[in-house]
């Protein structure tokens, strides 16, 4: 007999049309969840299903009567507590941390509160799935995926991430109602699943968006209709039950499903652009949290600082709330669109504050006794690197020059910006110097100087042409880079100017680019090239860095595009200013280059894929590249706060903004700041891993007076040999006292290291994603798999 797992559930946005506040909790929650607990009173073989952490924590602070019946009915078996994440939230646009925490903070929550232990992710509204889910979902506990949106070829499959991780997944078919005849036939959907051998389907129910879910009519027809079905079994169960059965009759019936290896595919496209300044903020959030946490916990197992755990807890849940598809996604109204925006500046505010504390202390027991006056650079990255930090000096308004010094002599390249204030004795002024070789997750002092020499610089700076050691960019008459040569490879990188275009959006604010086809990538409007008349001009020249400024007004939008070069350091930094007011267009940036035989990869969390050169609009996680297919050299897109390409023939169409007029009015409009680089290298993309985190995840300065210190000079905390994984996480535990320490390999390729460790424990454990321990370890000498991520835990 078949057997039909109706699954009776409200799917409710946390923000949509409506707010959080007080729409989604007092209407949307409430109601819902009172008509859920009705039935379940007066139907004994009722079963309810709700996900996301929000929704119970609002119960149980607004309307603890509620929560109390949730409770209870959960202890009973008869409320299914799902989904293993905070929230539904979208998923590629996200950093592999993000989806690390949303799982880690929503399991916590529902074995804390219920003692469920949720083994099923459920994302039936989300329009990207990361292809490193199955590993972080499996090692988070988590066998199960519910989604809907993207692949649609097969019902029930086994899904392979690129690690070799495979979860067990479905799309099951959809009936928000029953309310009246003819009801849905319940065989088609049966057939579904019949066609892979399975007696066991299961189908959702229940109406959604606002709330609202199944009536008490709509189950007691249903009632009626599991008596019409003759050799259908229909009844109310949860997604684990269905799951639990169908692994039963794999197991017993030795049933072969069907595997899909890599991507699961995308939706609503439109959503990866819409609210730039949501996607730049929850960029920038991720990347403060997280070297707030490394530094604190460096402080805190060198018993310098109590770990500000429920702090940084509490800033967490604020960013994962708004990771939500539909807020990070900017499908949101407007009021909930600068709720989100408020939220996000509160918890980037509070990082850096954070982040500030931890560095301070620690650069109080470091020893800056040479100098009266030094700037300690902090690397928050695992890896050593050479980058451009700027920091404001205060100095004896008798020097007319500056020079840094580090601990060994070796003088640093400086440049001054200008004088932000002066008095009779001393002068502030702000400055940009390359501070060279940084240790990994480490520091180096600089020392404060008089400066009598001149600054040589290896920079060359014309109207329309700028120069270093690395490249040779060109500008032609329009203001577009029309040449930009690689010294070091000695190849032309560019086949065709770098331009901005606008392009017709035929969609709408709900991530279409066809009205009424949610599944429809690709943009089909017509193609305007932003290529008024500019103003160019050489914005700054020095020696540790040049900008050329091109100035164009277009349509109704004003633009400022800044070409930034600097010395030592390989990249072309793209800067962009927009005072954006255009409607019904998305903008892009056209990258053509000059590949022969291209091959298209892009990063993806804790990974990398390889993609085809397609018109689809397509997700990616910070950068894109194009390598020659015989690996002898490459350039990449480091783009850490877009989301979204496409490509036409070979050429990268980098997604920028997007202004819809309907259901949202004109969701980008206003003034947006942004930036991305070129970086060319040999070999293919895995030269462009690190790069593509040092774009956005600056040096960081303190300035620190004459003291004695424990602490040297120059000094590594950590650092991995070879340096062929990386650090994706340093934080105290969240239950004891231990110390969690992340690694990933990002190259897919195999790997031995070893992880030095320049703080104090007496053991190390291997974990999972939840910090649960696994095994104890000998040493931290580990071996990686392809794309693997490790959790270790140290005990102080």
């Amino acid at each position: 007999m078949k057997k039909i797992h109706l699954v009776s559930q409200s799917h409710i946005d946390i923000a949509w049309f409506w707010q959080w506040d007080p729409e989604t909790i007092h209407d949307c929650c409430r109601l819902t969840f009172l008509r859920a607990l009705l039935i379940l009173n007066r139907v004994k073989n009722y079963k309810y299903v709700q996900d996301q952490v929000p929704f119970y924590e609002a119960m149980e602070k607004y309307y603890p009567e509620i929560f109390e019946s949730i409770k209870r009915h959960i202890s009973e078996g008869r409320w299914a507590v799902t989904g293993c994440m905070y929230v539904e939230a979208d998923i590629e646009g996200l950093c592999g941390e993000s989806l690390v925490r949303q799982c880690l903070y929503g399991k916590k929550y529902f074995l804390e509160k219920f003692g469920v232990d949720v083994k099923v992710c459920w994302i039936p509204d989300n329009w990207t799935h990361s292809p490193q889910l199955p590993q972080i979902l499996l090692k988070s506990g988590v066998k199960y995926l519910v989604y809907k949106r993207g692949f649609k070829e097969k019902t029930v499959f086994w899904w392979k991430g690129i690690d070799g991780s495979q979860i067990l997944a479905c799309r099951p078919p959809f009936i928000p109602s029953f309310l009246t005849r003819p009801y849905p036939n319940l065989r088609e959907a049966a057939s579904l699943y019949e066609k892979y051998g399975l007696e066991n389907a299961m189908v959702l129910v229940g109406k959604g968006d606002h709330g609202g879910g199944l009536t008490y009519q709509e189950v007691k027809n249903i009632e009626k209709l599991s008596k019409e079905h003759e050799g259908l079994q229909i009844f109310f169960s949860t997604p684990e039950e269905f799951f639990t059965a169908i692994e039963k009759e794999i197991k017993e019936k030795r049933v072969k499903l069907p595997v899909l290896r890599g991507e699961l595919g995308w939706e609503l496209v439109g959503c990866l652009t819409n609210r730039f300044e949501l996607k730049k903020l929850n960029r920038l959030c991720e990347n403060n949290l997280l070297s707030a946490e490394k530094f604190s916990t460096i402080a805190y197992a060198y018993n310098l600082l109590a770990y500000p755990e429920e702090k940084l807890r509490k800033l967490w849940k604020i960013l994962l709330f708004n990771q939500f598809h539909d807020i990070i996604g900017g499908t949101v109204v407007e009021e909930a669109y600068e709720t989100a925006v408020s939220g996000l500046n509160r918890v980037l505010g509070e990082a850096k504050q954070l982040l500030i504390n931890a560095l301070k202390t620690i650069s109080s027991q470091i020893d800056t006794s040479k100098y009266n006056v030094n700037i300690i650079v902090f690397n928050p990255l695992s890896w050593e690197r050479t980058d451009a930090v700027e920091v404001e000096l205060t100095v004896p308004s008798t020097w007319s020059k500056i020079k840094l010094v580090d601990y060994s002599g070796k003088k640093a390249l400086l440049q001054v910006l200008s004088v932000v204030k002066q008095s009779p004795s001393k002068k502030t002024v702000k400055v940009v110097f390359i501070a060279e070789n940084i240790p990994p997750l480490g520091y180096k002092v600089y020392g404060v100087e008089e400066e009598k020499a001149e600054e040589k610089s290896e920079l060359k700076a014309l109207d329309n042409v700028l120069e270093n050691s690395f490249y040779k960019v060109s500008l032609n008459e329009k203001g577009f880079i029309e040449s930009i040569y690689d010294k070091e490879l000695e190849v032309e990188l560019l086949k065709n100017p770098i331009k901005l275009q606008l392009i017709e959006d035929l969609g709408d604010s709900e991530g279409r680019l066809l009205l009424g086809k949610d599944d429809f990538n690709i943009y089909t409007g017509k193609s305007i090239e932003v290529n008024t008349k500019p103003t160019v001009k050489l914005a700054e020249k020095g020696p540790v860095r040049t900008r050329l400024r091109v100035l164009r007004n277009h349509l109704s939008s004003k633009y400022i595009q800044e070409v930034v070069l600097y010395s030592k350091i390989k990249r072309v930094e793209l800067r962009l200013l927009v005072d954006w007011h255009e409607k019904q267009k998305v903008l892009k940036t056209i990258f053509s280059f000059n590949i022969q035989q291209p091959k298209l990869t892009c990063g993806t969390q804790f990974g990398a894929i390889p993609r085809e050169f397609s018109e689809e609009e397509s997700p990616f996680y910070r950068w894109i590249d194009v390598s020659e297919e015989n690996k002898s050299h490459g350039i990449t897109v480091l783009a850490p706060f877009n989301y979204s390409y496409d490509t036409r023939n070979t050429s990268i169409r980098l997604s920028l903004l997007r202004s819809t007029v309907k259901p949202m009015l004109a969701t980008d409009e206003g003034l947006h700041e942004t930036v991305y680089a070129l970086y060319s290298h040999k070999e293919d993309w895995r030269q462009a891993v690190k790069p593509s985190f040092e774009l956005d995840n600056k040096l960081i300065p303190i300035v620190e007076n004459r003291h004695k210190g424990k602490l040297p000079p120059t000094y590594s905390f950590l650092e991995i040999n070879p340096p062929s994984a990386i650090l994706t996480a340093l934080k105290k535990a969240e239950d004891n006292e231990e110390i969690v320490l992340r690694l990933n390999e990002p190259y897919s390729r195999k790997t031995a290291v070893a992880v030095s460790l320049n703080i104090p424990y007496t053991r190390i454990l291997l974990a999972n994603l939840l910090e649960k321990p696994l095994k104890p370890l000998k040493s931290p000498k580990l071996s990686l798999k392809p794309f693997e991520i490790i959790s270790l835990k140290l005990t102080k």
